[in-house]
């Protein structure tokens, strides 16, 4: 409130990038809890700056685990995040083969601030998932907990994955995880862009 009565409103800028992982790591100092550079990696990518969910989650680790290294696994299985909000709309529109929706999906989600070697993990380790998931349901229906105990992962993404296995068929989950794995090194080595590798990741389905 200022002198003249007038209120005064400042804008705080959430933390994004390195600054992000600055944050996580002094939480997680708060609540003595130990998180490796890919744990805390990954809090940032499933949760992004909502800082009180990361808040909560980290809480929620810390607890878990309370004195032993929290890894990727307990991740996996305890949170569930944005991250599996933005990736299942993602795959909405690939299981349909809706390549517009996919591409607008991608667009807003560069346009909020995510990388593009962040999107290709995304999908990497979705495409992992269903791929692990399809061998355990091979011979027929199995819950999605006993899924999500099995891969470690949260027992909500365990259950999507089975929703969306009955539009792929495994020889196409095989060779869309390949090309995949190859975008990434191609990426990873700067011999073709994001751009290039997602009008051919978009060929393939």
């Amino acid at each position: 409130l200022k002198k003249d009565g007038q209120v005064e409103i400042k804008k705080f800028d959430l933390p994004k990038g390195s600054e992000l992982v600055r944050w996580i790591i002094e939480k997680a100092k708060s609540y003595d809890a130990v998180l490796s550079p890919e744990v805390i990696n990954l809090l940032a990518a499933m949760i992004g700056n909502d800082l009180w969910q990361l808040d909560l989650e980290i809480c929620r680790l810390s607890n878990y685990k309370k004195d032993e290294k929290i890894t990727t696994e307990d991740v996996n299985l305890l949170v569930k995040g944005k991250y599996n909000d933005d990736i299942f709309q993602l795959m909405d529109a690939i299981s349909d083969k809706d390549k517009n929706k996919v591409l607008k999906l991608v667009r807003d989600q560069l346009d909020s601030g995510a990388s593009d070697m962040y999107l290709l993990s995304m999908l990497i380790r979705q495409f992992r998932i269903f791929l692990m998931a399809k061998d355990l349901t091979k011979d027929g229906d199995m819950p999605p907990a006993i899924v999500a105990k099995e891969l470690s992962i949260h027992p909500y993404v365990a259950k999507k994955s089975i929703y969306y296995l009955r539009h792929f068929e495994l020889t196409d989950l095989k060779r869309i995880y390949g090309k995949l794995l190859d975008f990434e090194v191609k990426m990873k080595t700067k011999s073709l862009k994001f751009e290039l590798i997602f009008d051919l990741f978009l060929a393939e389905l």
